[in-house]
Parts: C-alpha cells; sequence; structure tokens
C-alpha cells in the first residue's frame, strides 16, 4: 500500500498482478488499473506527480502514470524478481 503524492484521501492497494485506487473516507474503490502480466512485488513513488514504479517478479520494472492508466517506461533486470 502506498499513499500518492497530492491524492487526498486515497491509498493505492495491489495483490498479485492487479492495482486498484482506493478512497479511504468513503471506502470505495475509486479505479481499477489493467492488470500486469508477472505479480507485483512493490510500488514506490517516484518524484514525479501521478507516476508510481511498479517492481514486477519476472525483473520488469514498469513506470506507470496513475492519472491516465498509462506505462510510460518499462525496463527489464536479469537478476530476477525486484524487491
Amino acid at each position: 500500500m502506498i499513499h500518492p503524492l497530492t491524492y487526498l484521501n486515497k491509498l493505492v492497494f495491489w495483490d498479485q498482478k492487479q492495482i486498484v485506487l482506493h478512497n479511504v473516507i468513503e471506502d470505495e474503490q475509486i479505479f481499477q488499473f489493467k492488470p500486469f502480466e508477472s505479480p507485483i512485488e512493490i510500488i514506490v513513488q517516484t518524484p514525479v506527480l501521478n507516476v508510481v514504479a511498479v517492481g514486477c517478479r519476472d525483473g520488469s520494472i514498469i513506470l506507470l502514470n496513475l492519472l491516465f492508466d498509462e506505462v510510460l517506461l518499462t525496463f527489464k533486470q536479469k537478476q530476477g524478481a525486484v524487491n
């Protein structure tokens, strides 16, 4: 779970291959992002607004724009899972 910068009362949750944006005050899911091909290991806020880095089990590092549900950039490491 992370709390993205400037997203008031909102948290990002994930499980395996799915990310959701949830409003904690209203207790409702706001948005469900497109599923990922590999299980998600970690999500980290970047210095750029609306962008998070998603680390996956297959070694992929994906920069995701939360505002537009758009993959901005993808890297792949050969050492295994991102943790």
